[in-house]
């Protein structure tokens, strides 16, 4: 809960700072680039610890490799079953 706490502070201090129109680099460079980095750090943190899509029906955790049925069946590489 800390991490979300800093991630939430460093995102809202890097929107504040943002300016685009600036004539001053901290304004127009570093505070865009803060608030995109803090923002991709916030949906990273939101995905591995929120859970998102792990309570799905079926037991499958909705990752792109199901550990349940790894490796499919025993015909090997051929599928000549």
């Amino acid at each position: 809960m800390k991490s979300l706490i800093v991630i939430l502070s460093g995102f809202s201090g890097s929107w504040w700072l943002t300016d685009i129109s600036s004539d001053n680099a901290l304004f127009s460079v570093v505070g865009p680039i803060g608030v995109i980095a803090f923002l991709i750090a916030m949906l990273l943190w939101l995905v591995t610890r929120g859970g998102m899509g792990s309570k799905v029906p079926g037991g499958s955790t909705g990752g792109f490799i199901d550990s349940s049925n790894f490796g499919g069946d025993d015909c090997g590489g051929g599928g000549d079953c």
